[in-house]
């Protein structure tokens, strides 16, 4: 009988001692997992703190051009034979050229065939001046 009122009354703290434990191992994992992000988000400050890094990043991401230089955009390239039309993704795409593709979209929309006849208004009377 004492053993069996033993038992139960151990049995409480013991199911605490067990779900304690399961709750540092899971912070435990966490508390790895946001290390392993901050020192991510520390490697990315370092490389935007670096001026040549930033260059690059706007060249590539925005088109900036340092003075003196003279950019190229073509709208409209010819497609090669290993790419087709189309196959660029619209995110990967530069935002003037989603432009750009967004307008010609809007202007591919059937329009009504109207044939305009041109015509030809009379010329005026001048009267000679005396």
């Amino acid at each position: 009988m004492v053993l069996a009122a033993l038992a139960i009354a151990l049995a409480g703290p013991l199911r605490q001692l067990i779900s304690q434990r399961s709750q540092i191992s899971s912070l435990r994992s966490d508390v790895a997992q946001q290390t392993r992000q901050l020192k991510s988000l520390q490697q990315q400050q370092k490389q935007w703190a670096d001026p040549s890094y930033v260059a690059q990043q706007a060249r590539e991401r925005l088109h900036y051009v340092l003075p003196g230089e003279v950019p190229y955009v073509t709208l409209a390239p010819t497609p090669s034979a290993s790419a087709t039309a189309g196959t660029q993704a619209p995110d990967d795409q530069p935002w003037y050229a989603q432009l750009w593709s967004s307008i010609q979209g809007a202007d591919a929309t059937p329009k009504p065939s109207v044939t305009p006849h041109p015509t030809i208004a009379p010329a005026p009377s001048v009267a000679p001046t005396p």
